[in-house]
């Protein structure tokens, strides 16, 4: 599949989502957290939080969680997910999809009841070759807003992989 470098720039989805408890715990729970911030609302509050925290890697599965269609603002474009058509494309020729990076930039935390509204664009698309393989880049970013005052929450990084055998 050829580079196209049209893509940087372009929106890869767009999203509204409401962060829930039993999502933030249950994640918190699978990491091996175990501060209190994270499950005891009093606790957070006292730690000056309006209710329990999310852990940080929360944004890398709000895009693909919690997202429904009745939720979506009204007159709010849900952008195509141009992301999800890449990848498809890219698979369609074979290969490995791979996690190559991951990073967030928080101005805020998170915490249970927020509700956020995130938007994907691409900002990078290359190749690198080697002998065995050749790789495609594709690295997002997703910046997430507070929905009510617009203020940003976090930026989430993320670089995806296309290995494909040399042949």
């Amino acid at each position: 599949m050829t580079i196209d470098q049209d893509l940087i720039g372009r929106s890869a989805g767009a999203w509204k989502v409401t962060v829930e408890r039993s999502v933030t715990e249950n994640l918190a729970r699978a990491l091996g957290i175990t501060d209190p911030l994270y499950f005891d609302r009093d606790a957070a509050r006292a730690g000056g939080y309006a209710n329990v925290l999310a852990p940080p890697t929360l944004p890398f599965l709000m895009a693909n969680w919690g997202v429904f269609a009745d939720d979506q603002p009204e007159g709010f474009e849900h952008a195509p997910n141009l992301l999800r058509t890449l990848l498809d494309a890219y698979m369609s020729d074979g290969g490995l999809i791979l996690h190559g990076e991951q990073s967030f930039h928080y101005t805020r935390p998170i915490v249970a009841g927020d509700v956020l509204i995130g938007e994907r664009r691409i900002t990078d698309v290359y190749e690198k070759a080697t002998a065995a393989a050749k790789m495609t880049f594709i690295v997002t970013e997703t910046h997430w807003s507070d929905a009510a005052t617009g203020e940003p929450v976090v930026t989430a990084g993320t670089t995806l992989i296309n290995r494909v055998a040399a042949p």
